[in-house]
């Protein structure tokens, strides 16, 4: 009996110890990723009367062939989390990096555990926008994979944007019980040490663990419009 006794307290002990290294509060480095080329040559895309021709398209094949990876930076405490793209000046200044724009461009994207409040703060055509969203509905699957040191499992997720549906691939660690992760890869019961949609990727880099609270700030500056009335804005600017 004092054998199991002991035993029992090891383990306990062992699970305090592990419990103490996952903090409240952290600062992660993501780094993103663009496969290319998006457009196969024999597409032909419409957009009202106008056809878009393959010479265009190959011109655009070749831009987003030179995309540059990108740093993001996920910040979270005990309740909220605040993601966006780092910014480089000497990279971006004259460049058009379309994994940056997939990345998430300018904006922020603002999670509230509680609520489960999901905004976007944008900027489009000059104007500062606050979106509602809502956070994708994951399905966990019975798949496991080890990144790096993480355990971890998959989970998919489907949302549809100009009628057309888009898959969102994670791989969340449970060992890391906080339901973050970059863009709109949140709400899982693990942080997301890969996540993928389209041709892009985030990898989870580094983590930077606090002892105190990490001040996020609610994005609020911008006048508030819902996701369907900002694809319609992002529509008619075209």
């Amino acid at each position: 009996m004092k054998k199991i006794i002991y035993l029992l307290i090891f383990v306990l002990n062992s699970y305090c110890f592990q419990a103490q290294e996952i903090k409240n509060s952290a600062v992660i480095t993501y780094n993103v990723t663009c496969s290319t080329p998006f457009i196969k040559k024999d597409t032909i895309i419409k957009k009202g009367e106008t056809t878009v021709s393959k010479e265009t398209i190959n011109q655009a094949n070749m831009i987003l062939l030179t995309a540059k990876d990108v740093k993001a930076t996920l910040k979270f405490n005990s309740k909220e989390s605040l993601y966006q793209v780092d910014w480089n000046l000497n990279d971006e200044i004259g460049n058009s990096n379309f994994t940056r724009v997939f990345a998430g461009g300018n904006n922020k994207y603002y999670y509230n555990i509680d609520n489960h409040e999901f905004l976007i703060q944008s900027s489009l055509l000059g104007k500062s926008h606050i979106i509602s969203h809502k956070p994708l509905m994951w399905k966990i699957l019975d798949e496991k994979k080890q990144i790096g040191k993480y355990h971890c499992t998959k989970a998919v997720a489907k949302r549809t944007e100009t009628s057309k549906k888009i898959s969102f691939y994670a791989w969340f660690c449970p060992d890391i019980p906080v339901p973050f992760g970059p863009l709109e890869f949140r709400n899982l019961p693990g942080l997301v040490v890969e996540g993928k949609f389209l041709h892009v990727t985030f990898n989870l880099e580094k983590i930077d663990w606090n002892e105190s609270e990490i001040d996020i700030k609610k994005p609020i500056d911008g006048e508030q419009i819902s996701f369907k009335e900002y694809q319609k804005l992002i529509n008619n600017s075209w």
